[in-house]
């Protein structure tokens, strides 16, 4: 597993949780259900528990301490033209998010809200960055795959994705080719590629 670009031992004990302990069990790791992000919601219209996906500008972002523990978190408020929401990550990249989320940044997040009106947060929301002119790079509906903690669904996408681009090339079909194309089925690289990136 150690030879998957981003699994190093601490990422590969999480995925043993999972009953994933070889690439091929990486492999035959599918998706419990797929998530469709094409519609978008405005900021007024998130719903509290129900994940959603919305296009957002960054009004401000950075490292703060919660009051109680003292503890690190990272903090960034949202805005469209229906209101403000905020959004907190506990475990972050700080330069990453510095990165991604300068104030005036246009952006697409999606996670669920929790909290009543007033005290309404983001906790961990997935975040995609838009084109130069202004369009979705990544793909809107997503694989959602059976995860543990400690490992977000974002990081497991691409560590799955990272599998793939190294292991299909050299992927041996259990079908003949001759067999797939009178059946008119798609090979097993093809059925791992479209269970994985569907477009």
């Amino acid at each position: 597993m150690r030879c998957v670009p981003g699994v190093g031992p601490a990422r590969a004990a999480l995925l043993e949780r999972l009953g994933v302990a070889t690439v091929g069990d990486l492999l035959r790791l599918l998706p419990r259900r797929y998530e469709d992000r094409r519609e978008l919601t405005q900021v007024a219209g998130l719903v509290k528990d129900r994940a959603a996906s919305f296009l957002v500008r960054v009004v401000s972002a950075g490292v703060a301490l919660t009051p109680q523990r003292r503890r690190r978190v990272f903090r960034a408020v949202f805005e469209d033209d229906s209101g403000r929401v905020a959004a907190l990550w506990f475990r972050f990249r700080a330069a990453y998010l510095v990165r991604l989320l300068q104030p005036g940044a246009r952006l697409i997040a999606h996670g669920a809200v929790t909290g009543g009106s007033g005290q309404r947060m983001v906790l961990h929301p997935e975040l995609e960055p838009l084109a130069e002119d202004g369009q979705r790079g990544a793909p809107v509906v997503r694989p959602v795959y059976p995860t543990t903690e400690g490992l977000a669904q974002a990081r497991l996408r691409t560590i799955i994705r990272a599998a793939l681009d190294a292991v299909l090339p050299e992927l041996q079909d259990p079908l003949a080719p001759a067999l797939l194309a009178r059946l008119g089925l798609p090979g097993l690289a093809d059925s791992l590629r479209a269970s994985t990136l569907p477009t």
